[in-house]
Parts: structure tokens; C-alpha cells; sequence
């Protein structure tokens, strides 16, 4: 939907609104509702490319042009940046001042980079329950503990963070077909920004399920 579209129904929506109500200031009112409305116009198809759509178009070309240094950090992740990983991770420290966030987004970049050992270490200050839960998670199937890891993975409190984990315990046991079917289960579920970040870790992933698959060919 474009920006004509959202001043027609601004409009008619303002001129509905003072004709019902009977204002006794219609014009200040009109001017009110106006700038709610164009205010409005600029959030919603932001909060529509961040959470809702399936258009990864959409998504990257958002995320490419943001100034906040988060959409930064997902852009560089699955452009295969590193130096603009690590720019927006200092943009990210500097303008939350926040160990919450500082360690969540570090223990992102671990995961990027295959790095268990650093997440595990991290894991005291992921105060995110649910990503504390589902980094737990993979830590045990990197650790050979399947059973709890899948026992864990029930548990985890979003649908997509139950695929990835059953598709990465896939991997370690060599089943390829499987965890492509659950990492694409996990896409799937999801929409806007984190559907983004999931293709793109199936992207990065993609090399080791190959290679696991040659291995078992040959």
C-alpha cells in the first residue's frame, strides 16, 4: 500500500470521525487527527516490514538503509559482513549501555560463527528467558546430550526456536533431509525481520549439511 492510498483513508477516516462527533473546534481537531494520521503512515509499514511480511525483498532493503545499529547488525549478518558485524556491535553497546542486550547480540554472532564455546560462557547474561532457554538448548546437542536437548526443546516458548533446535540435533546426527525440514519449518512460522534472520541462517548452514550429506554418499 502506498502513500496515496494511506492519505485517502486518512482523510476519509478524519472527515467520518468530525462529521459523527460534531466537534465544536472541527478545524484544530481535523489538524490533530491529520498529523496522527501521517505519523501513522510512516510507522505502520515499518512495523509491517519488521513483523508481518514474507517479503525478504522488503526486509533486506529496510534493514540496508537503517540507522539503528540492530537492523545494522542483521543486514551484515546475512550479507556475510564481519566488519560491519563488529560496527554494529559497538553501535549496539554504545547506545543501549545495557549488558542485556550487549550479551544477547554478542551470543547472536557466536551462533553465526558456530562458536558454542563462547555462547555457553555468555549464558548468565542472556536475561531473556526464552533465548537463555533455546541457547541452553543447543549447548546440550553440542555437548551429545540429545535427549535432554529435544526434551528441552518442547519447552521452549517459540514454535520456530523448537524447529531450529530439532533441526540442528538433526545435523549432529547426520540426518540432513530432516533438519532441512525443520529449518524450513521454523522460515515458515515466521515473518518480517526473524524469517529474514532464519534464511539467512539456513544460508550460512547449508555448507555443513553438505558436506555431511557428501560424507555420507561417499
Amino acid at each position: 500500500m502506498n502513500n496515496k492510498i494511506y492519505t485517502i483513508i486518512v482523510g476519509i477516516l478524519v472527515g467520518i470521525i468530525v462529521n459523527v462527533y460534531q466537534f465544536e473546534n472541527p478545524v484544530m481537531v481535523i489538524i490533530i487527527l491529520s498529523i496522527a494520521g501521517v505519523m501513522m503512515m510512516s510507522i505502520i509499514p515499518n512495523f509491517i516490514t519488521i513483523y508481518f511480511t514474507k517479503d525478504m525483498g522488503r526486509v533486506s532493503k529496510y534493514l540496508e538503509k537503517s540507522k539503528n545499529p540492530i537492523y545494522n547488525f542483521y543486514y551484515a549478518i546475512a550479507n556475510d559482513n564481519e566488519i560491519e558485524v563488529e560496527n554494529a556491535l559497538k553501535k549496539i553497546d554504545k547506545k543501549y549501555k545495557n549488558t542485556k542486550w550487549s550479551s544477547l547480540f554478542r551470543v547472536l554472532h557466536a551462533h553465526y560463527k558456530r562458536d558454542f564455546a563462547f555462547i555457553h560462557n555468555q549464558l548468565n547474561n542472556i536475561k531473556i528467558k526464552s533465548f537463555k532457554a533455546y541457547y541452553e538448548s543447543l549447548i546440550e546437542i553440542e555437548n551429545g546430550n540429545f535427549k535432554k536437548a529435544q526434551d528441552m526443546a518442547i519447552n521452549l516458548s517459540k514454535p520456530w526456536m523448537v524447529k531450529v533446535v530439532l533441526s540442528e540435533l538433526s545435523i549432529k546426527k547426520g540426518d540432513i533431509e530432516e533438519a532441512k525440514m525443520h529449518l524450513d519449518k521454523a522460515i515458515e512460522m515466521t515473518r518480517g525481520m526473524q524469517r529474514y534472520s532464519l534464511i539467512s541462517h539456513k544460508n550460512r548452514i547449508g555448507e555443513t549439511m553438505n558436506e555431511i550429506a557428501n560424507e555420507k554418499i561417499h
